[in-house]
């Protein structure tokens, strides 16, 4: 009896283990609704040997609203780690603005903090914790990413969303049929 019992016992211990993954608890109807969410989005004329974009104004003024300082403070501080960094104003020289960096593994966020508002500076996540906007996060179904934008396939493992201007980008790169990294490629000029 004892025999058994010392056998049972490491493989009970490691049955537990196994079943519980917390990235799987966290991404767990995540994407329940995302079904029916749509955001409009047009294919935009690709230079001869780049990557065809697509276009969404609609979605790039979103997603920087979504994401904030103070979202990732409330929500994330257990996670993240913030680092403050002062940053003399280029414009009034009299000023000291801050620039905030949240990161983990292989997470990063930063904002410009001047006095009137909060800018989105960079953007390179893989955490399903993070989204820019409740669907749009890593581990989101490509199939699911495709028909929230309005994409047909066939398309690329890596999908760049931009605005009309091109002067802010959300780059989505997918692997096996999943969401795995979002960057932002923005330009300040």
């Amino acid at each position: 009896m004892a025999k058994k019992l010392l056998f049972l016992l490491p493989v009970s211990v490691l049955l537990l283990l196994f079943s519980c993954n917390p990235k799987k608890k966290i991404t767990k109807n995540l994407y329940k609704e995302c079904d029916t969410t749509r955001i409009n989005a047009y294919r935009s004329a690709a230079p001869s040997g780049k990557t065809a974009s697509w276009v969404s104004n609609d979605f790039i003024r979103q997603a920087p609203q979504e994401i904030s300082i103070q979202w990732l403070q409330q929500n994330h501080a257990s996670w993240l780690s913030l680092e403050k960094e002062p940053f003399q104003n280029i414009h009034d020289t009299s000023r000291i603005d801050t620039i905030y960096h949240f990161t983990a593994e292989d997470d990063t966020v930063k904002f410009y903090r001047s006095r009137p508002k909060d800018l989105l500076i960079h953007l390179d996540i893989t955490n399903p914790r993070l989204s820019l906007t409740r669907c749009i996060r890593p581990g989101l179904p490509k199939t699911t990413f495709l028909k929230i934008f309005g994409i047909t396939p066939p398309t690329e493992n890596k999908i760049r969303i931009r605005n009309r201007e091109g002067t802010l980008i959300f780059i989505f790169y997918f692997q096996k049929g999943k969401l795995q990294r979002i960057q932002s490629d923005i330009y300040f000029g």
